[in-house]
């Protein structure tokens, strides 16, 4: 049925009507038949002509028409300023500065000649000098915790302290050793049994036993700092091995 309206929009007759509806958008969002009385308009978004269609748009009221947009409403786009991610929420065309490619790495830049991301090799320098860095710290780190975390001396078959207090003390009794001669004292262990004929002879083999692991340490972290600063993926490099057993190391195995 086909019903006139009048100049100013008002019906001449009562009847059902096919119209389009659009949202507060204006945007074109479905078609229903409504009821218009004689003397009455249409309702609010509500159009008698019917909105074009094409794939990959969507219909705008404008300018008493309606227009074709692109709608990419619901994709992801991402800024080649800032790699921020923004979703698009209105028809139209992309946002200027952005693609839908999304970056594959924090050290990307925009290429305008590719139309791509590319890895920036200044960045890419500066976070492989960084990453290092950091690891080389860790490494340091974990030589000296090694250095001060107890030694086993083979010949005396016990672990013995040697941080910075217990080192000290070994230097205080050699420098008793030095003054008033060879005698033998007792000595409190790792484990804190005591070695009552604790003497100069056992001494120098606990002092020989905290050098020799100090060194094996200190080499072994050259080695890995080493093998570190050729690798490209320093902040997983694997500085793991290699390293003189603690008394921590020994209580663990116990278990």
């Amino acid at each position: 049925m086909t019903i006139q309206f009048d100049e100013q929009g008002f019906a001449l007759e009562s009847g059902y009507l096919t119209v389009y509806i659009t949202d507060q958008n204006d945007i074109y969002s479905h078609s229903e038949q409504q009821y218009i009385s004689v003397g009455t308009g249409l309702s609010a978004q509500a159009y008698l002509e019917q909105p074009p269609v094409q794939d990959g748009f969507v219909a705008v009221r404008k300018d008493n028409g309606w227009a074709l947009l692109s709608d990419h409403r619901g994709e992801t786009v991402y800024s080649i300023l800032d790699k921020s991610e923004i979703t698009i929420t209105e028809p139209g065309d992309y946002p200027a500065n952005t693609t839908t490619i999304k970056p594959t790495c924090d050290l990307c830049e925009w290429d305008k000649r590719k139309k791509n991301w590319v890895v920036s090799e200044e960045k890419r320098t500066a976070l492989l000098i960084q990453q290092r860095e950091e690891v080389r710290s860790k490494i340091n780190a974990l030589r000296d915790l090694k250095n001060r975390s107890g030694v086993y001396v083979e010949a005396l078959g016990k672990w013995f302290d040697n941080d910075d207090m217990a080192y000290q003390n070994l230097l205080g009794f050699k420098a008793s050793l030095d003054l008033i001669g060879d005698y033998q004292t007792a000595w409190i262990c790792a484990d804190n049994s005591v070695i009552s004929d604790f003497d100069k002879a056992k001494l120098t083999a606990v002092i020989t036993q905290i050098m020799q692991d100090k060194t094996a340490n200190v080499q072994n972290a050259l080695r890995h700092k080493m093998a570190l600063a050729h690798s490209d993926d320093p902040a997983n490099y694997d500085y793991s091995d290699g390293w003189t057993r603690t008394y921590e190391d020994y209580v663990n195995e116990q278990k």
